[in-house]
């Protein structure tokens, strides 16, 4: 796979946590508490939090695949094309604690496998747990109808990023799923519920990314990855039933620049994503949340390469359980 290749799934797997994407942490913010129901009407589920004193677990196991295939001239001034993408099979783990009825906090992860194809390279495979993500998350009333969301969210890498891939003795090296970094996201939103328990939301948000560190599978060597800031503008639609919602994302993110080993991604890369989800209340204390998400570029021209396919699909389903 080709570095051009590698950059854009590599930003398209690192957009903030609330955006719905792979493993979105805002799908697994959770509830508990002296009422033991495990849902909280009073917000859409992608502005979820848990009542004061609740605290809630979720599971959340994940599939997607993504699909990408570039053109562009080489360095010889041929006419090349280069064809991947990327399979994960992932677990979500997330505990949110109300600490008052308007704010909590959430403490999650994942783990799991990573498997990159394409070019003339045989599989590379990263696996284990990935970076561990702290969310607050807060809100306050405008009216009975309107609420003000606000979040800011902590992303750090208990270790160096290690690339996938073969080594310069050819062997196959398999990576981790560690960023090398640390990221931070502040986020504020809007959410309007009506009569009829239909609820309309937007969100934006900025994603700073300190500079990313990692380990060549080529030779061992040092990597470093900076710059990829994004923001990130979300449109939310939900409506509630007794124990049943039902829900749509629409998701806007854009991503600056960045720099891998000096090595520009060109243009500033933008992507577009559409989440459909539903939320069973099987009990007060457990409910399940299947939802399927669509993701692609909306700019087809990077730099000098044009993208001429980039779909990356996602199925995510979420146990949440309250304590």
């Amino acid at each position: 796979m080709n570095k051009s290749l590698a950059i854009l799934i590599a930003l398209s797997f690192t957009a903030p946590a609330f955006a719905a994407e792979t493993g979105s942490q805002s799908s697994m913010k959770i509830q508990s508490s002296e009422s033991p129901s495990v849902e909280n009407n009073d917000l859409a589920e992608n502005f979820y939090q848990p009542k004061a004193r609740q605290v809630v677990i979720a599971l959340s196991p994940q599939d997607s695949y993504t699909a990408v295939k570039t053109s562009y001239i080489d360095y010889t001034g041929a006419y090349a094309v280069s064809a991947g993408g990327t399979n994960e099979q992932l677990i979500g783990i997330g505990v949110d604690v109300g600490l008052t009825d308007s704010v909590a906090l959430l403490l999650s992860t994942n783990f799991g496998n990573s498997t990159s194809f394409g070019g003339s390279t045989e599989d590379s495979k990263s696996k284990g747990f990935s970076d561990i993500n702290l969310t607050l998350n807060a809100n306050s009333d405008l009216s009975a109808q309107d609420k003000l969301i606000y979040a800011f969210n902590f992303d750090f890498s208990p270790d160096k990023s290690k690339d996938s891939g073969r080594s310069r003795s050819g062997e196959q090296v398999d990576g981790n799923r560690f960023s090398g970094g640390s990221s931070y996201t502040p986020q504020i939103g809007y959410q309007h519920k009506t009569a009829e328990n239909l609820i309309l939301g937007t969100a934006l948000a900025y994603t700073f990314r300190d500079p990313r560190s990692g380990i060549s599978a080529w030779d061992g060597g040092a990597n470093s990855v900076t710059g990829g800031n994004m923001t990130t503008l979300l449109g939310v639609i939900e409506k509630q039933f007794e124990s049943l919602k039902i829900g749509g994302i629409l998701t806007m993110n854009w991503s600056e620049k960045a720099n891998y080993n000096g090595y520009s991604s060109g243009d500033p890369i933008n992507y577009g994503g559409l989440s459909a989800y539903s939320n069973f209340l099987i009990s007060k204390n457990f409910s399940l949340q299947p939802m399927i998400s669509y993701m692609t570029i909306t700019n087809r021209s990077v730099g000098q390469m044009t993208v001429d396919q980039f779909d990356a699909t996602t199925v995510t389903v979420v146990a949440k359980m309250s304590l």
